[in-house]
């Protein structure tokens, strides 16, 4: 299981194992949405808030891809393939919104953004078309 805090502290999404994304409302105590689409059972997948104003979230699957939400919708915005094994975390990057990285058990770190012909555009910023490079991981990488 992992858990990650929103920046207000309200929202908490918990990656449950055979279960995958679920956003709860802490305040309230109530379950808000589970996220459909990805496959999560035997490895801890880690997931977190991102884009403009954290209205998005980014998992990463045992199905080797990285999937994308709009917070209030159950199926995924995006899925992002390109990885060749599980994919355990993703990250947003606070100062571009439109970009993220993914990690996986491949060995690679990949960086996803919008598609040359989306960049400066509204559908760079909610991630509707993307891109990724990737590089080696190494034993310096940030540790998810």
């Amino acid at each position: 299981m992992s858990f990650t805090l929103d920046n207000t502290g309200q929202y908490a999404l918990l990656n449950v194992a055979n279960q995958g994304v679920h956003l709860w409302d802490l305040r309230n105590r109530t379950l808000v949405r589970k996220f459909r689409g990805l496959t999560q059972g035997h490895y801890t997948i880690h997931s977190c808030f991102g884009g403009d104003n954290q209205d998005f979230v980014a998992s990463g699957s045992e199905d080797n891809k990285v999937y994308i939400w709009h917070h209030r919708r159950e199926l995924p915005v995006v899925t992002l393939v390109g990885h060749t094994r599980t994919v355990n975390c993703v990250t947003w990057n606070p100062r571009y919104p439109a970009m993220i990285a993914s990690v996986s058990d491949d060995a690679t770190v990949r960086i996803w953004g919008p598609a040359p012909q989306y960049r400066g555009s509204a559908a760079a910023q909610n991630g509707t078309k993307a891109t990724a490079n990737d590089t080696k991981s190494s034993s310096k990488s940030k540790r998810c």
